[in-house]
């Protein structure tokens, strides 16, 4: 999946590899099942009708199911371009800066023309003092924030949410999580670089910043799982080389962040720049490495972020702040942060789970005892769309019709309440 995804962007030495791999016996409903599955089929389509591959002999019908899976992703990309503006259009007038995180952003800047990347929702960062007026320019266009969190509004349509974040980390619910990556808007704005998006001038992080968002968000939102987080942290180091200087005089945290994208990275076979010696953090937590590994394959579930927070954050004050947020918590808020792990008390017998079992690493490393071996959960991926998406749309996309079903399985069920896809 990864060589027909990397030549399909532009990757030579994937190109030759795709070939040879062509040239043999292809599981095809296996391979675009996978690529579905971590949504990467746009990609993977332009690998396999572009280059080397392109006198292969691909499936017609697979071919065209991966065609109508990529029209998908570009018809929903472009609506989502224009929402875009037409949210910064309005901020801007009535004096209110923002930038765009991610996915918009990413796919105007880091891929190439033609090649839609796969999109769930906008991501808008905005000074803590302009979050009100934002609010209310949105709710005058019809948009809501009462169906899943204070900072996620919907359209009157209900097809996206556009996400407002007053930091580059979430801290609506876990706010400790703040020191993750301490930074304020000012000193982001002060680095933004600025994009033309259906010509209108659209401002976004800078090259650096945009790396150190991807990794944090990998590691601590979604615990390394899903593949589009690589696919867009490889194409911004390819595009913006990191400077090893500015990495030295980031905080450790991020430095760790980082670290284990580039491991993770490496595991699952990808080229990443030999950069994982500077970040590497000086002292690994027992266990630690091979948390980052399981986690790295797919064999944890996305809860595994907790932890990894906690490994992240500097110094005990934080750790012990953290720790009472998510163990403790006090306020609806913090309740409501455990609501993407499906059921409340599944996802609070994991929490606690992880937490002890972290807990008891680190008591055994301080002591100089083995380190324990991590349990391995599994749970289902969830559903990558947004809620309140309309029913017809979602019977269409999963009840395939034709020869060409035969090579994708129905798409994974309806939305439901309580849960939380993950964010572009």
């Amino acid at each position: 999946m990864w060589d027909a995804a990397l030549a399909g962007l532009g990757h030579q030495d994937a190109s030759l590899r795709l070939a040879a791999r062509l040239d043999g016996h292809v599981e095809w409903p296996a391979l675009l099942r996978e690529s579905r599955a971590n949504r990467l089929t746009p990609f993977v389509y332009a690998g396999l009708t572009r280059g080397l591959a392109k006198t292969s002999g691909v499936p017609a019908e697979c071919l065209r199911e991966a065609r109508r899976e990529t029209l998908r992703a570009g018809i929903r990309l472009s609506r989502l371009e224009q929402a875009c503006v037409e949210v910064v259009d309005h901020a801007t007038g009535a004096g209110i800066p923002l930038l765009v995180l991610k996915g918009v952003a990413l796919a105007a800047t880091v891929y190439p023309p033609g090649i839609p990347r796969p999109m769930d929702d906008i991501d808008l960062l905005v000074r803590e003092n302009d979050r009100d007026g934002l609010a209310e320019i949105l709710r005058t266009r019809g948009y809501r924030n009462d169906l899943r969190g204070e900072e996620d509004f919907f359209p009157p349509s209900r097809e996206f949410s556009l996400d407002v974040h007053t930091a580059p980390m979430n801290v609506t619910r876990i706010p400790a999580r703040r020191a993750l990556w301490p930074v304020s808007f000012a000193e982001l704005w002060g680095r933004h670089r600025t994009f033309r998006l259906v010509g209108t001038p659209i401002q976004t992080l800078g090259p650096l910043d945009t790396a150190i968002h991807l990794a944090v968000h990998a590691v601590h939102h979604h615990g390394l799982a899903g593949s589009l987080w690589m696919a867009d942290l490889l194409q911004c180091m390819e595009k913006w080389p990191l400077p090893a200087n500015d990495l030295a005089a980031m905080p450790a945290s991020v430095r760790r962040s980082l670290w284990y994208c580039l491991e993770a990275m490496t595991i699952r076979g990808l080229p990443s720049p030999d950069l994982q010696d500077r970040v590497r953090p000086r002292s690994l937590y027992a266990g630690e490495r091979r948390l980052v590994a399981a986690a790295s394959r797919g064999t944890l579930p996305e809860a595994v972020r907790y932890a990894f927070t906690l490994c992240g954050l500097a110094g005990w004050r934080h750790k012990l702040l953290y720790l009472r947020q998510i163990l403790f918590p006090h306020s609806d808020a913090f309740r409501t942060g455990f609501s993407d792990a499906g059921n409340k008390k599944t996802g609070w017998g994991t929490i606690w789970r992880l937490g002890l079992g972290v807990l008891r690493s680190l008591a055994l490393h301080l002591m100089g005892g083995p380190s324990p071996t991590f349990t391995r959960h599994s749970a289902p991926r969830q559903d990558h769309r947004t809620p309140g998406l309309d029913a017809r749309t979602t019977r269409a996309d999963t009840h395939n019709t034709g020869p060409e079903s035969a090579c994708l399985p129905p798409r994974g069920g309806v939305f439901r309440a309580g849960q939380s896809p993950d964010r572009s």
